[in-house]
């Protein structure tokens, strides 16, 4: 009987298992192909990790430009303007 339960539990649990890894594995399939759509829209031909950090700081420069500008600041919002998209173009270069 307690043999019968234990294989019973040791079933259950290795099902549950089988299905977080491929739930997992589903996520992580989706996540690498969204980067890869997102690079080729980007006409990057071989998108590292330093790539993405570039586009990311890049993107977070002109975000804060956008702020800058519309808190009627010109110099500093017009520097990180520059350098934000300055930094996209290295990036997808």
């Amino acid at each position: 009987m307690w043999d019968k339960l234990g294989e019973a539990i040791g079933r259950t649990i290795a099902g549950l298992v089988r299905i977080v890894d491929a739930v997992w594995t589903g996520i992580g399939d989706a996540v690498g192909s969204f980067l890869a759509g997102i690079a080729r829209g980007l006409g990057v031909e071989n998108a590292g990790f330093f790539t993405w950090i570039a586009v990311g700081t890049g993107l977070l420069l002109i975000a804060g430009a956008v702020r800058g500008l519309l808190g009627r600041s010109l110099v500093g919002p017009l520097i990180s303007l520059v350098l934000g998209t300055a930094l996209i173009g290295w990036a997808i270069s």
